[in-house]
């Protein structure tokens, strides 16, 4: 009888380590694709930021395209006319 609670016992220790191997393994992995995701997350709004910043730099600038002059009219009209002052003043450095 002692041969048998013993094997029982070392199977139920083995059974709860290789089952808590496979939780935090889960828990690991999980993390860590969540942690992926959130960067994807972060890069496309870094990418974002640089398109938005480029069309509002770029749209006193580029006389020839009319729809720069459109987007830029609808900046100064929620943004305030002192962002478009600022990126007249900064002009010289494109010039």
């Amino acid at each position: 009888m002692g041969t048998m609670v013993l094997l029982t016992t070392m199977a139920l220790v083995v059974f709860t380590l290789f089952f808590v191997a496979a939780t935090a393994n889960a828990i690991i992995i999980s993390l860590l694709i969540s942690l992926a995701v959130a960067g994807g997350f972060l890069a496309f709004f870094f990418l974002c930021l640089t398109g938005i910043a480029s069309l509002i730099v770029a749209a006193p600038r580029c006389s020839e395209i009319p729809e720069l002059g459109d987007l830029r009219d609808i900046f100064e009209k929620k943004y305030g006319k002192e962002n478009s002052l600022y990126n007249d003043l900064l002009s010289w450095n494109y010039e």
